[in-house]
């Protein structure tokens, strides 16, 4: 700004004052050929300041005022002048940070900085709380953005981030707001069940499966459904039992009161309070337990042959698949006495060595659910 003492003439008509100015290597004429000068004319109330604008900051210029008037100028009162640019400082903070978390990210907004004179942007950066600022920049945890709004993606679900959010000119960064959020995947139905067995009974049904690869928590469990393949799964007759989430939830469940020789559907889902995963499914039919089956046995052939030092008995014999091994033993008809005992015998014969001639009759039995075959042969004769 330039400003000087009235000149002692009486302001008139015509009267004024010249302000001028020019730098470097300028003459006053190349500078009054350039317009570099300004005349405040008299008026009610004659100025004796005035501002030079649109000059360049860092370079010297020479300024000088005369009055005037019709009949020529004054003197010319001088001095000089160098323009400096006003201090930068930091810009002001923004504010009202919004930090809303999604599936491994977090969005970020706010309200722009009051300062907007050489303002450049907006510094964000983020961490966890294991993590310090300083730490955060060395892993390059910040991006800098010309908007009010920011993504950060590529973050775990599950952990809290910290985040903060400074304006920046030239100058530096302005103060820090700052919020916390942590990313979370979006709520979902669980994954299935799998490896579905299902196993028919008396007028019931075991059914079993593989867990969910879902982690159980609260509100999460299994469904076990049931129907007659008549059915629709729709109907209001369809069975259904909630095996709600414990401290062991189990993996199977029996359906009691069916209908024997009816099929029925069986299907399981794994539920929680987002939704039910699909379904698995099986079918079978109830039925009623057949009777033990008892064994059956019998002496095909019972033969003695002479060997080198005595006999030999060889034993044949025939039985139904339900009969387990038979234990068999030959007896002297004499005394009843044991001339070998063989237990469990695979196979459907055997052979027994004897030293004696005579009568010799040869014995079975096999046992299956508690019922019992004993048999002898027809007496043979070693001779």
């Amino acid at each position: 700004m330039v400003a000087w003492s009235a000149s002692a003439t009486v302001p008139a008509a015509g009267f004024g004052y010249r302000v001028q100015w020019l730098s470097g290597s300028q003459t006053w004429a190349e500078s009054e050929a350039a317009d570099q000068f300004e005349d405040l004319k008299h008026g009610s109330d004659l100025a004796t300041s005035y501002t030079i604008t649109g000059l360049s900051g860092g370079s010297a210029y020479d300024v000088r005022v005369a009055a005037f008037n019709a009949d020529g100028f004054s003197d010319w009162v001088s001095g000089q002048a160098t323009p400096t640019a006003p201090a930068v400082s930091a810009p002001d903070p923004a504010s009202a940070l919004s930090v809303v978390a999604g599936d491994k990210q977090i969005a970020v907004s706010w309200s722009a900085s009051p300062t907007t004179e050489g303002l450049l942007g907006y510094r964000v950066q983020w961490k966890t709380g294991a993590q310090t600022w300083d730490q955060a920049v060395s892993a390059n945890q910040f991006h800098s953005v010309t908007g009010t709004r920011h993504e950060i993606t590529g973050l775990v679900n599950g952990s809290a981030y910290d985040v903060r959010v400074a304006a920046f000119n030239k100058q530096g960064l302005s103060t820090w707001i700052d919020a916390t959020a942590t990313p979370t995947a979006p709520a979902s139905a669980p994954d299935p069940a799998s490896g579905l067995s299902v196993t028919a009974g008396d007028k019931q049904i075991a059914v079993s499966w593989s867990a969910s690869a879902t982690t159980p928590a609260a509100g999460f469990g299994y469904r076990v459904q049931w129907k007659l393949v008549t059915q629709a799964w729709g109907d209001a007759a369809v069975g259904s039992e909630d095996l709600d989430h414990g401290s062991d939830l189990a993996t199977s469940h029996t359906i009691t009161g069916l209908v024997n020789g009816s099929a029925y559907d069986v299907r399981v889902a794994a539920f929680n309070a987002d939704g039910v995963s699909d379904w698995i499914t099986g079918q079978t039919t109830p039925a009623a337990p057949k009777p033990n089956p008892k064994p059956s046995l019998a002496f095909d052939s019972v033969s003695c042959e002479s060997s080198g030092s005595g006999w030999v008995i060889s034993v044949s014999w025939s039985k139904t698949p339900e009969t387990l091994k038979p234990d068999i033993w030959a007896n002297e008809a004499k005394n009843r006495g044991h001339r070998g005992f063989q237990r469990a015998v695979a196979g459907t014969s055997t052979t027994f060595d004897v030293p004696n001639a005579g009568w010799y009759q040869v014995g079975m039995q096999a046992k299956i659910a508690g019922n019992k075959k004993v048999g002898d042969s027809e007496p043979v004769r070693c001779r």
